[in-house]
């Protein structure tokens, strides 16, 4: 063997003993670290010392595509530190680019010198580089690392056997770090795992098939069973469910579950657990088989779900109060399409839940509400309010119904309105009833023409037509002569068939704009509207009269009949109901004083009415000026008990003649002008104060409850400081509102104002309570019964009057009180004089009467005596 050949060898030999000791090295280093982190520090350390560099480092990603890097390790000799901070993140530039580029391109390692005239020379200069080692480290998991060494001191030429060694290094480098990545990403997973298993919401128990015992439990089992993990170890289905001790059936259950899940699938099941307190726990169970190499591991995923059975069978008990209630319900969306219809609302409509379900709520709809309805509709439940009203819907077989709904808004956790639930109720039977009562309220039984109720809303109405249009309004009262003989020769039936008789005959010859009124007995008024011309008038006064002279046939009897007949013209006779009635009547006298069967126009002197009037007027000043008013107090009494329960403030004026003589004025001739002038603010103020000082009087006098009633206008309604005003009477005297009581008349809840509704909401939540006056004379009363707070019907003592004898009286009284009964509403009849009329009303269980048969309204001083005289 030659020389240089020998030389050579050697040469060999020392490189492999320097490549292997390296390695033995780097692989001393790998097996006794415990991370990656040790790993790669000492790694790095070895290096340092193998190739007597500067520097030795490692970077991550090796990503010309990245943003950024970092240096994840570096280690120096103290006079070259760091190139850079140590986990810092370093933007990748241009250059830096084209270095990652050219590394990743080249399958060794690189040298870089700043000798030489490069692209990454000024990079390097940096850094303090001089001399650059470098070579990709690519590992399974991840972008490629960067393992590099510097030398900052002096240039230095790595030789062939150097570049050899650190290309070996970092491939028994990159062995190591895939080994320990792997290693990492497998703890980091069995710990992910762990974690999930012990924070998961349900109890998971392992159970081995073969030992037929749980081998592990999370923290959630503890929980669930109240046994520690180390007890559960011990046990098996059996140790936990009382049901399986003893029970073939339960056994073999739960056996069939174990082998389904051995043999692959996922079973789904419900059991009943004990804990370690002997309570019962209803359980889902999901049984499925866990990959393993130590047998057959089944995992146990168990959830307590008694307090989802609870809320179930909650869920269920009000599904089925919806199925079953008698009421209609409706769920929709917040766009009104229908998810949800009851058997209720079924049997209401006709239509079937699958002929609902994704439709508009509205379908329904009768075609009788207009759009503004429905729009008030929506933008209040989309406001988040109530509605309630009646609706008239239309059922499948086309039929209308009137229905009482409520919508009420559903709201999720952040306030959002989700859906609409509303609740409806056939109140056709109970319309029609009211439809009935109003007919029978306002129609002559006998004729079924309107009465005297109806009249005077037609008339006013009509008066009201005749102001804006400039047109008048002519009135005929009639009165048929000596009908008293047909009654008395022929009898009432024969006088009840000429009366209907009559009425057809009127209808027949007047015009379909007049209204034709039973005004009683034998007595009719007709209403002209619209007459521009006296000579109309006359026209048609001639025509009636004829019409009414021509004989009429009855029960084959020949009847011949006339009538006097009284004529007045609005505004020229009068401008109010009262005025133009009382003048008509003083013209069919008038008539009948001429001779009967012939008519008679109205005629008096504008100017003295003119002039009463101013007259009058002065005199209501001067008594509001002076004081000149009184307050008396007509008792009411309990019918069924007998007993005094309170009394109304009646306003009296006692005004003095030219020849000092004092009579009683009637209140409705002064009231009037009161309301007229404004005067009723502050006499209606005095009555206010007067009767709650009264009051406080009375309840010193007797320990029984006492209430006081007093009348309210309209014009002072219409205060907006009443509420409060009333308010602080009451608690200014330490009276109770509920021994209060505001009588309210028909007109004021006719005006239909947002204010008046809201008025006596005001006044009903103070505890006040409302009765409506003069109840069954008004033309739309019924109407506002629901839409009010009402909580007394005054009977007017025009219908108590004649209940003794009159059938159609008796008639209304009866059906007013039963209604007022259905609503819950009591009653009160005014006007009661005679003993008769008083055991009528107590046989129809009216509940509180007044009148002259218990006393007249006296001065305070003597309903001190009468209420000494009841106590």
């Amino acid at each position: 063997m030659s020389k240089n050949n020998n030389k050579t060898l050697k040469h060999h030999n020392r490189v492999n003993i320097d490549l292997i000791d390296s390695l033995q090295r780097l692989s001393d280093v790998s097996n006794s670290s415990s991370n990656i982190e040790e790993m790669m520090n000492n790694s790095l350390d070895e290096l340092l010392s193998i190739f007597e560099c500067d520097r030795a480092w490692l970077l991550h990603p090796c990503d010309p595509n990245a943003a950024c890097f970092d240096v994840k390790m570096e280690k120096a000799r103290p006079q070259w530190p760091g190139a850079c901070a140590e986990n810092s993140s370093t933007a990748i530039t241009p250059v830096h680019q084209q270095a990652f580029e050219q590394f990743l391109a080249t399958t060794g390692p690189t040298i870089i010198d700043t000798r030489q005239d490069i692209f990454a020379r000024e990079a390097l200069e940096v850094y303090s580089t001089k001399t650059q080692l470098s070579i990709v480290i690519k590992t399974r998991m991840g972008k490629p690392w960067l393992l590099g060494l510097h030398h900052c001191e002096d240039h230095h030429d790595f030789s062939d056997d150097e570049v050899m060694i650190f290309n070996e290094l970092a491939n028994r480098l990159a062995e190591s770090l895939n080994g320990m990545l792997a290693l990492q990403t497998a703890r980091r997973s069995e710990e992910r795992y762990r974690i999930l298993v012990e924070h998961a919401p349900e109890a998971i128990l392992v159970f081995d098939v073969a030992s037929e015992r749980f081998v592990d439990a999370n923290l959630n089992a503890e929980s669930l069973f109240g046994l520690p993990r180390a007890n559960l170890m011990d046990k098996n289905f059996s140790a936990l469910s009382t049901v399986l001790n003893g029970c073939l059936s339960a056994t073999d259950m739960m056996e069939q579950q174990i082998v389904r899940a051995v043999g692959g699938e996922i079973c789904l099941f419900e059991w009943l657990f004990d804990d370690a307190s002997g309570n019962s726990i209803v359980c889902e169970v999901r049984l499925v088989r866990l990959p393993s190499d130590d047998g057959l591991l089944l995992r146990a995923s168990i959830s307590d779900i008694n307090e989802r059975k609870l809320s179930e069978s909650k869920m269920h008990k009000l599904s089925t109060a919806l199925q079953q209630t008698a009421d209609s319900v409706v769920i929709t969306d917040s766009d009104g399409i229908v998810e949800y219809v009851n058997s209720a609302y079924e049997a209401l409509t006709g239509y079937t839940s699958e002929e609902v379900i994704g439709r508009r709520s509205d379908f329904i709809d009768s075609g009788e509400h207009d759009s503004p309805f429905y729009d008030d509709l929506w933008a209040t439940i989309k406001s988040g309010k109530l509605f309630n009203d009646v609706l008239i819907n239309r059922r499948k077989d086309g039929v209308l119904f009137y229905e009482e709904k409520r919508i009420t808004p559903l709201t999720n956790l952040s306030g959002e309105i989700t859906h609409f639930i509303s609740t409806g109720r056939d109140i056709t039977d109970r319309i029609e009833a009211q439809e009935r009562l109003r007919y029978m309220a306002h129609h002559d039984a006998l004729t079924q023409l309107p009465n005297r109720s109806m009249m005077m809303d037609r008339l006013s109405q009509a008066i009201a037509n005749a102001r804006r249009d400039g047109s008048q309004v002519a009135i005929l009262f009639i009165d048929l002569d000596r009908f008293k003989m047909i009654n008395d020769t022929l009898g009432h039936d024969t006088g009840d068939h000429a009366i209907k008789e009559v009425a057809r005959i009127l209808l027949a010859t007047l015009r379909a704009s007049d209204t034709v009124v039973r005004f009683g007995g034998d007595e009719f008024v007709v209403l002209l509207p619209e007459i521009y011309s006296h000579d109309k008038v006359t026209q048609i006064v001639n025509k009636v009269q004829a019409a009414l002279t021509a004989p009429i046939h009855i029960e084959g009897q020949e009847l011949f009949m006339s009538a006097s007949i009284g004529v007045v013209l609005c505004p020229d006779d009068g401008d109010d109901v009262n005025t133009l009635l009382k003048n008509a009547d003083i013209a069919m006298y008038r008539a009948k004083e001429r001779g009967r069967n012939r008519y008679e126009f109205y005629s008096s002197e504008m100017g003295e009415r003119a002039y009463r009037r101013l007259t009058f007027e002065t005199k209501v000043r001067n008594a509001v000026k002076h004081e000149a008013f009184e307050l008396y107090y007509q008792p009411q009494l309990d019918i069924a008990s007998g007993e005094l329960v309170g009394v109304e403030a009646l306003l009296r004026w006692f005004p003095q003649s030219d020849d000092d003589a004092v009579s009683e004025m009637s209140p409705e001739q002064f009231v009037p002008v009161l309301e007229e002038t404004g005067l009723i603010l502050d006499v209606g103020d005095w009555v206010l104060n007067t009767a709650c000082d009264q009051l406080k009087s009375m309840q010193q006098l007797t320990a029984s409850p006492l209430r006081m009633s007093v009348n309210l206008s309209t014009r002072q309604f219409r205060d907006a400081q009443l509420g409060y005003k009333i308010e602080q009477m009451i608690v200014g005297r330490g009276l109770s509102p509920t021994d209060f009581e505001l009588e309210i008349t028909e007109t004021l809840l006719m005006d239909n104002h947002q204010f008046v509704h809201d008025m006596l909401n005001r006044l009903s939540e103070m505890g006040v309570r409302l009765s409506l006056d003069d109840f069954g004379t008004g033309y739309s009363s019924l109407s506002y019964l629901k839409r009010f707070p009402i909580d007394t019907l005054k009977i007017d003592r025009s219908f108590v009057r004649d209940i003794s004898d009159d059938p159609d009286d008796r008639a209304l009284v009866t059906a007013i009180i039963a209604m007022a009964r259905s609503l819950k509403l009591s009653t009160i009849a005014e006007g009661v004089e005679t003993e008769a009329q008083l055991a009528f009303l107590k046989s129809q269980r009216c509940d509180v009467a007044q009148g002259f048969y218990f006393s007249e309204g006296v001065r305070a001083s003597e309903l001190a005596l009468f209420l000494k005289a009841q106590h």
